[in-house]
């Protein structure tokens, strides 16, 4: 629990300074239980300069005595951090920020909510439209009912988000969908799956003629070069010089588990034991 605290405290401290920047935001996943215990990692939906924000969770965290480690992927920065912890253990985070979320043409999220429609936790405003965008939407029009099959909680809808859904199937779609609310409501996958393959050509269709189809062309290519033709496998480097082996294998086993809890990509440690050195 002290660790859960500590991270908690840090991610606390971030939805503070990102309040008093007055820039518009909100989490669309990760709170999990708060305040008892918090998801593995934090996402932020920014409105305005997301650079700006970026530069916010980064000197918080720095401030701490974080090691943080941002990352931008296309138009999405991923900010790692780690320190120790106060038990002498390491602690690490992770928040991912960006301005949209989309799929093909389709701008799922890509706004923060009135602020009247936010649920206040804490410090963190949390909107539950773009959380049905980030936790149920982007799944349905990319894998289909695949995800669902493999997270059923991705279908437990709170009142609120079950309230927004219909009015989210209609802006991106561009009609009513009363038999996916329904599939929602009652966690029946068969009749979802039945319906999220017209759902997806008309989500298709609206997104190519609704307002900045040059945006979400240009969006569209930057997703699939960054994800899917040229990925970038980009990894901070971390070496250490110790004449004590042991500590140092210790230590490296540690942030490499951390790093494969925070990232989805492979984590390697390549060795040079002739000068006593790790990578």
């Amino acid at each position: 629990m002290g660790l859960e605290f500590e991270k908690i405290a840090a991610l606390e401290d971030v939805a503070r300074e990102l309040n008093d920047s007055r820039l518009r935001w909100a989490v669309t996943n990760g709170l999990g239980e708060y305040p008892d215990s918090i998801g593995r990692d934090l996402d932020v939906l920014v409105e305005g300069p997301l650079g700006l924000a970026v530069g916010h969770v980064i000197k918080v965290l720095e401030s701490a005595g974080w090691v943080v480690l941002p990352n931008r992927q296309g138009w999405i920065w991923w900010i790692v951090a780690f320190r120790e912890s106060s038990d002498g253990s390491l602690i690490s985070l992770q928040v991912d920020l960006f301005k949209h979320l989309q799929w093909a043409f389709t701008w799922v999220v890509d706004k923060v909510g009135n602020k009247e429609d936010l649920i206040r936790r804490g410090p963190f405003y949390e909107d539950p439209v773009a959380a049905v965008g980030k936790r149920f939407m982007l799944h349905a029009l990319s894998t289909g009912v695949t995800k669902f099959r493999e997270k059923p909680a991705y279908l437990d809808f709170s009142e609120r988000e079950l309230a927004v859904l219909p009015s989210i199937l209609t802006r991106l779609s561009g009609r009513h969908w009363p038999e996916i609310v329904k599939a929602v409501s009652s966690k029946d996958l068969t009749l979802l799956e039945s319906e999220l393959g017209s759902f997806r050509r008309r989500c298709l269709l609206n997104a190519i003629w609704t307002k900045r189809p040059i945006a979400r062309l240009a969006s569209a290519i930057q997703k699939q070069w960054v994800v899917n033709l040229f990925p970038r496998q980009g990894a901070p480097v971390i070496e250490l010089t110790s004449g004590n082996d042991c500590e140092s294998r210790k230590l490296l086993e540690t942030i490499t588990e951390e790093f494969r809890n925070l990232v989805y990509q492979e984590v390697q440690i390549v060795e040079d034991s002739a000068k006593k050195k790790a990578r």
